[in-house]
């Protein structure tokens, strides 16, 4: 099942057209939407940031951060970010593509990367930047429906949606991504999962 899964995310993100990216930004960002065959089944690699870094204080969200210099690319930056706040190292990371690029609300251009975590790889959390690790199995979010506020964001009205797991809240710029994911593999991915 895991390796039909994996099939049909790279089949799905490579169909996929770009969507046009709108707004002006002050950098680049790359997250890696990390998917591993845990207990529960497929899950996606998620962090509780600390309350101690500078930015999303106590948010849930991929692993990821800003592009530095020493990156080769976008995808470099994903691998290099998810070393930094978990340990896992790019060998043990198949990327499968990516999805659009979203503006953040600090006005960075983010990329995300889906990547299959490949085998079972020691999790090392950076405590400066990482209060806690969760596999969230894809199922979750297939089969809940999240609940959606209106809020002011950039000078627009945008639908923020907020999923509750466990004691957990996984919402914004995180969940669009994960909706956005899960349309583009299609209604299929419910039987893969």
């Amino acid at each position: 099942m895991y390796s039909r899964l994996r099939k049909a995310v790279i089949r799905g993100l490579a169909a996929a057209p770009p969507r046009p990216f709108k707004g002006e930004y002050r950098a680049r960002a790359a997250v890696l939407m990390g998917i591993a065959e845990c207990e529960a089944g497929p899950s996606f690699l998620l962090t509780r940031r600390t309350n101690t870094v500078s930015t999303h204080k106590g948010q849930v969200s991929f692993p990821g951060g800003q592009r530095e210099e020493e990156d080769g690319s976008l995808e470099e930056t994903a691998l290099r970010e998810t070393f930094e706040e978990v340990g896992i190292a790019s060998e043990s990371i198949e990327i499968a593509g990516r999805l659009h690029d979203y503006l953040a609300v600090t006005h960075s251009r983010v990329t995300p990367f889906a990547g299959f975590i490949n085998g079972s790889p020691q999790i090392i959390p950076c405590t400066a930047e990482v209060a806690r690790v969760l596999w969230v199995p894809l199922r979750f979010f297939v089969e809940t429906e999240p609940r959606i506020e209106i809020w002011e964001r950039l000078g627009q009205r945008v639908s923020v949606h907020f999923y509750d797991f466990e004691e957990e809240v996984i919402w914004g710029l995180t969940a669009r991504m994960i909706i956005d994911f899960l349309e583009t593999i299609g209604p299929g991915i419910r039987r893969l999962v």
